[in-house]
């Protein structure tokens, strides 16, 4: 069965869950229940996220050679399990706590004004403000030079690329011309002790050792990858549920986080991930090899009947609301706060500013699996200030 025939993959997942919860398709398995996602992404003792050869490498080539040793975005966090995976995401985890995201309030409220007064009566909102907000913002955490920040989107999205999102064709050379920019600043950031992204990362060290070249670049390379299109589709999801449920006007700085958090659980941006099975082990009758590969569908996850009532109805002020859409375990999502962080002052503004929203044409969905969310949002807004 495949939910392309079904049309409306939340469907399938209804019907999945209800009739073959766990599923094998001739190649791999996929997991449909929430207690069965969620163990997939916290036990890594049987479900493995080791996509790649990283540790196997890093005890070789990796950190023997001063150049460049592989495609970088198969050496990060994501493709390793714990110590290595612990270990990489230390290295920054105390510059994405709520703590130290607080000091960048003033520069995303800056960021989030600046993008609303650009907005005409009639705009697309996925291209004039939910792309740009998180560029700019890991623009300045990662400490880019102002001047090479138009560059920074085509990077980005060219990394995506690379990991399977979008259906544009892969750049060569704009992925030449960002290994080599990286490159340059990665060495000059990694001979002093500056707090940005870059020089930490650039100075991290697993295993008592000092992170290759190739790591330091698939770090970088996540950031701008991961945490762009996943705030991306949460600030786009955010507004379509909050104006096709007519949940809008009810929507206040004392409820947004609980309004915010449905939108995660209802249209999560990522759809799903995958894992490996470590050992054989039996779920629900069904016994899963040692090897076999896993998708684990956390959007389906998010509405099982069994954890969360009216689980197919946007309730924007649901509590409590424990989805599965920034993972767990050792393997939360790192940027979880900053994208919250975002998404929390950019309704804020937009509250503050805009009476009112009509949707005039939501764009094609995103041609991944795993993302969930649309190409375009043609908008019609209607300011306070009758501007």
């Amino acid at each position: 069965m495949s939910y392309t025939s079904l049309g409306d993959i939340f469907n399938w997942f209804r019907i999945m869950r209800r009739e073959n919860p766990v599923y094998f398709d001739g190649e791999v398995w996929h997991l449909f229940k929430y207690d069965d996602v969620r163990r997939a992404l916290i036990d890594t003792s049987i479900f493995s996220s080791k996509l790649t050869n990283y540790d196997e490498k890093v005890a070789e080539e990796l950190r023997q050679s001063e150049g460049i040793a592989g495609l970088p975005i198969y050496y990060t966090m994501l493709t390793t399990d714990p110590p290595i995976h612990d270990e990489l995401k230390n290295i920054t985890i105390e510059l994405f706590s709520p703590q130290s995201l607080s000091s960048y309030e003033q520069f995303i409220t800056k960021v989030v004004r600046a993008l609303i007064n650009s907005l005409g009566e009639t705009f697309d909102f996925v291209k004039d403000f939910a792309i740009p907000l998180p560029i700019m913002v890991i623009a300045e955490m990662l400490g880019l030079p102002e001047e090479d920040r138009g560059r920074f989107k085509e990077w980005s999205d060219n990394v995506a690329l690379m990991l399977g999102q979008g259906d544009k064709p892969l750049s060569m050379e704009k992925f030449v011309e960002s290994m080599e920019y990286l490159s340059t600043l990665v060495k000059e950031r990694s001979e002093r002790k500056g707090r940005d992204l870059i020089s930490v990362i650039s100075n991290g060290m697993t295993g008592g050792k000092r992170l290759s070249l190739t790591e330091v670049l698939g770090y970088v390379f996540l950031l701008l990858a991961a945490g762009n299109e996943t705030t991306t589709n949460f600030l786009t999801n955010a507004m379509i549920a909050f104006v096709e449920n007519s949940r809008y006007h009810s929507i206040q700085p004392g409820n947004l986080t609980l309004a915010l958090e449905e939108v995660l659980r209802y249209h999560p941006p990522v759809r799903r991930t995958t894992r490996i099975v470590k050992d054989d082990i039996s779920i629900r009758g069904l016994t899963l090899r040692r090897g076999d590969y896993v998708k684990v569908w956390i959007a389906s996850a998010n509405r099982d009947e069994e954890v969360f009532p009216n689980s197919e109805e946007f309730e924007a002020f649901r509590k409590p609301n424990p989805h599965l859409s920034f993972g767990g375990g050792t393997h939360m999502c790192l940027g979880a706060s900053l994208a919250r962080l975002e998404a929390r002052i950019a309704f804020e503004e937009l509250i503050r500013e805009f009476d009112d929203f009509s949707i005039k044409e939501i764009g094609k969905p995103i041609p991944s699996e795993i993302l969930n969310g649309y190409s375009s949002l043609i908008m019609k807004g209607r300011k306070k200030n009758g501007v």
